[in-house]
């Protein structure tokens, strides 16, 4: 049991120093991909994920109010859209999350931020996207794990192919799509068109 907690505290404490680094090197794209790859290995490991659900509200925080046309603010949605897709308990914390903050910033309050509510708003309908249009159910661990693992790689192949499009060298652009929407929503039609071309 000690060696249990002892485990569950390096990697909670892996995750900290990597939303840590991620937050440091947002201005470069070059380290920020790597920066990925490292987060997408700490999702192979089941365990892990539980220790970033932990940091889940930081993220969700820094989706919302970071610059909308960021790489990182676009990186960081891509990412929690991918877990979502996989992982349903993912998908209701950070449903309540962006609640709070829609809540919070609804535009009868006089210290609400109307462009953090449409974002927290966009993020809502995204989370729905993910989970209804993007995720295979499945109910073991193991085909749970498989399906995480399968996401995390399309997240990074997508993360990859968009930082060749922009050459890597303004991290402020927002994704190659042109309307800085997450892959995760695109639903039936965008599997359509793609297979169409």
């Amino acid at each position: 049991a000690a060696s249990a907690a002892a485990a569950a505290e390096r990697r909670r404490e892996a995750a900290l120093r990597l939303l840590l680094q991620i937050w440091r090197q947002r201005d470069d794209p070059a380290t920020l991909l790597t920066t990925c790859d490292t987060l997408a290995a700490l999702l192979d490991d089941g365990d892990s994920i539980d220790e970033l659900e932990a940091l889940l509200p930081q993220l969700a925080h820094l989706t919302t109010r970071l610059p909308a046309d960021w790489l990182l603010t676009s990186v960081l949605e891509r990412f929690v859209l991918r877990v979502c897709e996989s992982n349903v308990h993912w998908a209701l914390q950070l449903t309540w999350i962006a609640y709070s903050g829609l809540e919070e910033n609804r535009p009868e309050v006089s210290t609400g931020d109307a462009e953090v509510h449409a974002r927290c708003a966009a993020l809502l309908h995204r989370i729905e996207q993910a989970v209804v249009y993007g995720a295979k159910m499945v109910n073991r661990d193991t085909l749970r794990s498989a399906a995480l693992a399968h996401n995390v790689r399309r997240w990074l192949d997508e993360l990859k192919s968009s930082m060749d499009l922009t050459g890597g060298m303004e991290p402020r652009l927002v994704e190659a799509s042109g309307d800085g929407r997450s892959g995760a929503g695109e639903g039936r039609s965008g599997a359509g068109e793609r297979a169409a071309a």
